[in-house]
């Protein structure tokens, strides 16, 4: 008995840990189907501009107001003032909710994508009759659940839609209120989460209010998952095509440099921590496979720093360290992070 307890518990975990391995690999070839499909990867909605040429490109006959909904729905609304002069705030859709709102399906009707019958956007029930001027109102929408040209059928149990409410007219997302969804590990677990490489490194000031943002997760308020940003590679290369400066010969970039990173926080439900440079304030990202940390400078030429604390994942701040970034499972990586340590 003593015997075949733990190893009952350690296949067991094994079997988890395959799952999600398994719906890490579907949903990288519904990326590469959408890529298929579209011509390019999706945006992460970090990026505005980017996503505003991508849906433009892809279908050519948006009516614009489809896109005016999708900016009031990620702008900032600390910004006060005119909602035409809200500047965008790169987490109001995260890097978890982008998967579900991108691979969920868009609706057929090529001038209305995101409103039209089957696209990730409905009128609420409770505004039967809306008028021209409602249907412009991003306030008029709630989430479709019945989406049609899916590339992912995501398991309504896996979805963190809550419960209908009257008031409303719509279910809101369970992990932070607002009404995109994030496709989780299991019903109570961390959500997959997609970086596109058009953003790994980038850096968002906030033009109204001077907040800046840098593309990463942070769980919301009420969920203890934690944070993480996009890795980078070891391989190092030329300085021309890196991002952290090692010396005079080469340099670093990111994983999957020119595609993109799917993360699940493996089954402890913990992504990890954002570390920050405490001389310099600049972020510091780990690298595979070895999980050094790397500071990213906010200039051209980053400075050369690697960090002695931050090796093999570990994460120390204040005589701590946490190594939650260990059971991590990515799209680049064959098992778990730990597992593919030098």
């Amino acid at each position: 008995m003593a015997i075949a307890i733990p190893a009952i518990g350690a296949a067991l975990r094994s079997g988890r840990e395959s799952a999600v391995r398994a719906e890490i690999e579907s949903i990288k070839q519904s990326l590469e189907a959408y890529k298929l499909k579209y011509g390019d990867y999706p945006p992460d909605l970090f990026d505005w501009n980017l996503a505003v040429r991508h849906y433009r490109k892809i279908f050519p006959n948006i009516d614009l107001n489809e896109l005016n909904i999708l900016r009031q729905l990620t702008w900032n609304a600390a910004d006060g003032g005119p909602a035409t002069n809200h500047g965008h705030l790169p987490t109001s859709m995260d890097r978890a909710e982008v998967v579900v709102w991108n691979l969920g399906g868009f609706s057929s009707d090529p001038r209305h994508p995101f409103t039209g019958a089957g696209g990730p956007l409905q009128v609420r029930p409770t505004i039967p009759a809306p008028t021209a001027l409602q249907l412009t109102m991003a306030a008029t929408y709630g989430y479709n659940a019945t989406r049609e040209n899916f590339l992912v059928d995501f398991q309504v149990s896996q979805l963190s839609m809550g419960e209908y409410n009257v008031t409303t007219g719509t279910a809101t997302s369970l992990d932070d209120g607002d009404l995109f969804p994030v496709y989780r590990r299991n019903a109570d677990g961390s959500p997959y989460l997609y970086f596109d490489s058009r953003t790994y490194g980038a850096a968002y000031t906030n033009p109204n209010n001077s907040t800046a943002y840098i593309n990463q997760y942070v769980s919301p308020t009420g969920a203890d998952w934690g944070s993480v940003r996009p890795y980078l590679s070891d391989q190092v290369v030329s300085p021309v095509e890196g991002i952290v400066q090692k010396s005079a010969g080469g340099a670093l970039h990111f994983m999957e440099k020119n595609t993109f990173q799917l993360t699940s926080a493996g089954l402890d439900d913990k992504f990890g921590n954002l570390l920050i440079d405490s001389v310099t304030s600049e972020p510091i990202y780990f690298s595979y496979p070895s999980g050094t940390g790397y500071r990213v400078d906010g200039t051209t030429t980053p400075l050369p720093t690697a960090y002695e604390f931050c090796t093999k994942y570990g994460e120390s701040s204040n005589g701590f360290t946490e190594d939650n970034h260990l059971d991590n499972f990515c799209s680049f990586a064959e098992n778990r992070l730990d597992s593919e340590l030098p």
